[in-house]
């Protein structure tokens, strides 16, 4: 399914992280199996989006730089998104369930099949 182009509104004033991938067809079936849609393919980059969720990956040869890739995204309903996505990873990636932190934030964790972090994260309500 064709990807619109975002509007220039949604590309301004936003931090998109740029993720290790060591194999972009695993890479690209696993998000895709997230929700996330292919918008941009190219030799060493790929480019996947699920609504204003962006996340873009470059493609790297050598698994030890991978160890460290991750980011932060929020969302609205954590444990509304969470059976979505659970059900959506395998081995080698996983899932750990929503919990409550005490930072206010009520987040669960992916760890992608090139082990990037993922936290998943909404605003716990009364929090401050």
């Amino acid at each position: 399914m064709p990807v619109p182009p975002a509007s220039q509104a949604e590309l301004t004033d936003i931090a998109i992280p740029v993720l290790p991938s060591l194999d972009f067809d695993r890479t690209e079936l696993f998000y895709n199996g997230l929700g996330f849609a292919t918008f941009l393919r190219a030799s060493e980059f790929l480019g996947v989006r699920r609504g204003r969720m962006e996340l873009h990956f470059w493609l790297c040869d050598d698994p030890d730089q991978v160890k460290a890739g991750g980011c932060y995204i929020r969302v609205a309903d954590v444990d509304g998104l969470y059976p979505e996505m659970r059900l959506a990873v395998t081995p080698p990636a996983r899932i750990v369930a929503p919990e409550d932190r005490s930072w206010g934030m009520r987040e669960f964790y992916i760890w992608d099949p090139d082990n990037n972090l993922l936290r998943v994260g909404a605003e716990i309500s009364g929090a401050g």
